[in-house]
């Protein structure tokens, strides 16, 4: 597939590339294996000068960045303001299915995945004078090609150079994971399902933000950690003439799998001075292995022939981002933290409820009406530290933040039909979020009342 971008950035298009190869073979009555692989690369441009991942997919996508913003000209004009980017993605798997008797089956399945980011400058612009307007005026290939110091602007000061192309990005990361699925219907009450999952991941991370020519307020983000993850789960499908009930239970396993820094929040150790030393200035513990559990529950009451009445409670759990489990980001210019992970926070969690009714109309119509709420806990926020001369200031990330959303969903649908098919639907939802505790934290104790007085 290929997108052309509304105007020629440092590629003029995004293109999505990507191929699978599956062989699938009866070993034995009842017994089946799938063999896949597959491999697919994404290029375009970056959409940021941090470097983070991302490209420019859509017009809209490069528009809102030349809106109200300074260098318009630069952006539009300038083909290396971003820098070109490529994203691999490749991995194999085995699926293995086996059928026990007519009630009973279970699946293993194992894969393993990688990706791999380069974000890099794109070509070198010629500075050699290569163009000739009349008889005497000769230019170089301006503004096109990447040119990190500053060049001479064309008309009005067309920027063409410096802070162009920052982002930079060479991580790579790779997962493996097995799980495994077992399904047998009991009786014709109880139909149960049982599983696991397993997933070890190799996080090599190095993304930054470069420029030579001012380096000042640049940053590093970098890591390598091998995190565990792991799960089980269980469910019973009861099914009576009056009720049918989805009863599960799941069990969630986290472990980092490495040792982090013991510290006071306004350790010296952040200084610009002592920052590269962290491993010998700061004792580290191992991290935190998580254990949680997540009852799920869903059940619905026929009410007549036509309608019926149901109701679905849950405990989800999400891990947190990397960057808010393994991140250690440092200024390029003088190396002082500026961020710093907590591979300790907590799973994120997440509460649902919905009470609902649906009801068939005319056989052609369904009208389903519902009410839901969820509650989140436990969501990663920044928190800043600052010690007396702020040589010290960097944020932490802590599990501080939630919110909850409350609404009523209303949806007509028809599914039927020869010329006319689709659905209608309004919803109304209230949303509230905030955090627990401040945003910032002073060590000197007239800023820190400050701090409390104003928050």
């Amino acid at each position: 597939n290929k997108e052309m971008y509304v105007i020629p950035l440092s590629r003029d298009s995004y293109d999505d590339f990507s191929g699978d190869l599956k062989l699938t073979s009866d070993i034995r009555t009842g017994m089946k294996l799938m063999l896949s692989g597959f491999y697919g690369k994404q290029q375009g441009t970056n959409d940021n000068n941090s470097g983070l991942p991302g490209m420019f997919r859509s017009p809209s996508s490069i528009a809102s960045q030349l809106d109200r913003v300074s260098y318009i000209d630069a952006r539009m004009f300038a083909t290396d303001y971003w820098a070109p980017t490529e994203i691999t993605r490749y991995g194999v798997g085995a699926k293995f299915t086996h059928v026990l008797s007519p009630t009973t089956f279970y699946e293993v399945s194992l894969n393993r995945t990688s990706e791999d980011y380069n974000t890099n400058p794109g070509r070198l612009r010629d500075t050699s004078r290569i163009y000739q307007f009349g008889n005497s005026f000769f230019v170089d290939e301006g503004p096109f090609g990447f040119q990190p110091n500053p060049s001479t602007g064309i008309g009005s000061g067309l920027r063409m150079g410096v802070g162009f192309s920052n982002s930079r990005d060479s991580s790579e990361i790779h997962s493996y994971s097995l799980s495994s699925d077992f399904t047998s219907q009991i009786d014709k009450n109880n139909e149960v399902k049982a599983g696991f999952d397993f997933v070890y991941t190799e996080n090599k991370v190095n993304y930054a933000s470069v420029d030579v020519y001012l380096p000042s307020g640049r940053s590093q983000s970098k890591w390598t950690t091998y995190p565990i993850r792991g799960a089980l789960y269980i469910q019973d499908k009861l099914e009576f003439e009056g009720m049918i009930a989805n009863i599960g239970l799941r069990m969630d396993y986290s472990d980092p799998n490495q040792d982090w820094y013991v510290y006071d929040p306004y350790t010296e150790a952040f200084t610009s001075q002592l920052s590269l030393g962290l491993d010998t200035l700061l004792q580290r513990e191992e991290t935190v292995k998580q254990l949680t559990f997540s009852p799920r529950l869903g059940v619905a009451f026929p009410i007549s022939v036509n309608s019926k009445l149901y109701f679905n409670y849950g405990h989800q759990r999400q891990m947190p981002t990397p960057e808010n489990l393994f991140l250690i980001r440092r200024f390029s210019d003088n190396n002082a933290i500026t961020r710093l992970a907590n591979p300790n926070n907590p799973l994120q969690k997440a509460i649902q409820y919905e009470l609902g009714y649906e009801h068939n109309l005319f056989d052609q119509y369904l009208l389903r009406v519902a009410g839901y709420y969820k509650d989140v806990s436990l969501q990663p926020e920044l928190v800043e530290f600052t010690n007396y001369t702020s040589s010290v200031n960097y944020f932490v990330s802590t599990p501080n933040g939630y919110a909850d959303h409350r609404g009523v969903e209303l949806t007509l649908s028809k599914n039927r039909g020869a010329w006319v098919q689709g659905f209608l639907n309004y919803t109304y939802r209230v949303s509230t979020s905030g955090q627990f505790g401040f945003e910032n934290y002073f060590q000197n104790p007239a800023d820190m009342r400050r701090e409390i007085r104003e928050t």
